[in-house]
C-alpha cells in the first residue's frame, strides 16, 4: 500500500534561496513569515502516513497508536502553524472574478507551478512590488498549507491575497484544519472498505500529523528521563 501525499515546499523553497533581506523582513510582518523557513528538502514519513492513516479516529479527532493517544484538533493549527483560529472564515469553493492578482495568469485553472515561474521572472514594473508578496504567500497556502492532487489554486484565495495587509483577518487556522481533516477521514475510510487499492493520494497539510507524532515522542522521551532522574 502506497501514501502519497501533496504537501511540498519544491516551489517555495526554490524561491526562499533568492529572496533578498528586504522581501524577507517585509514577509516577517504576515502571519506566514515561516514560509521564509521553508526548504525543498521537507520530509514527511510515508511508512508514518500509512500507520497513522489506519489509526485515525473520527469522531474524537485522534489518532489511536498503541496505548496511546495523539490529539489532533483545531488548536494544534494555532500552537504548531501560529495560524489564528478565528477571524472570517474561508471558503474554498467561492468563485470570484474581479482579483487583481488573478489577472496576471491566462483564463482557465492556474496551478501552483505557473504561479512559481511567474514569481522568477518577476519584475516591479510588471505590477509593484505588493504583487510579488500576494503572490508568494498564495504560493505557500496552495502549495503547503492546502495542497489539492492537481496543485489547482481556488479562485478565492487569489482574491483574499490581493489585500496583503489584511491577511491575517482571515480565520487561517480553521481551514487547515478542516481541509486536512476531511482528507485524513476520507483516506482512513477508502483504507477499511476500499482493500483493493494499493495507491492514496492525500492532500492537506500532512507535515502536521508528523509534528504531532514527534511531539508526542518527545514528551515520552521527557517523562521517561525525568522518571529516571526521580
Amino acid at each position: 500500500m502506497c501514501f502519497h501525499h501533496l504537501c511540498k515546499a519544491k516551489y517555495l523553497g526554490a524561491l526562499n534561496e533568492q529572496l533578498s533581506v528586504e522581501q524577507k523582513r517585509y514577509l516577517k510582518g504576515t502571519p506566514f513569515w515561516w514560509f521564509t523557513k521553508l526548504n525543498e528538502l521537507v520530509k514527511i514519513s510515508h511508512n508514518m502516513l500509512s500507520l497513522l492513516f489506519n489509526k485515525w479516529i473520527e469522531r474524537r479527532g485522534v489518532f489511536a497508536v498503541g496505548n496511546k493517544v495523539v490529539q489532533f484538533n483545531l488548536l494544534d493549527m494555532c500552537l504548531k502553524l501560529g495560524l489564528r483560529i478565528c477571524g472570517e472564515k474561508i471558503d474554498l469553493t467561492k468563485e470570484v472574478d474581479d482579483s487583481e492578482s488573478r489577472k496576471f495568469f491566462c483564463s482557465g485553472k492556474v496551478n501552483v507551478k505557473s504561479i512559481y515561474e511567474f514569481l522568477l521572472k518577476f519584475d516591479e514594473d510588471m505590477g509593484g512590488v505588493k504583487v510579488f508578496y500576494s503572490l508568494y504567500i498564495l504560493l505557500g497556502i496552495c502549495e503547503f498549507l492546502v495542497p489539492n492532487r492537481y496543485g489547482i489554486v481556488s479562485p478565492i484565495l487569489f482574491k483574499i491575497v490581493d489585500n496583503v495587509e489584511n491577511i491575517d483577518e482571515y480565520n487561517w487556522g480553521t481551514i487547515v484544519y478542516e481541509y486536512l481533516a476531511c482528507s485524513l477521514g476520507s483516506t482512513s475510510m477508502a483504507l477499511n472498505n476500499e482493500k483493493s487499492t494499493s495507491h492514496f493520494h492525500v492532500v492537506g497539510c500532512v507535515y502536521l500529523v508528523q509534528v504531532s507524532v514527534y511531539c508526542l515522542f518527545c514528551l515520552q522521551v521527557y517523562y521517561y528521563i525525568l522518571y529516571i532522574d526521580v
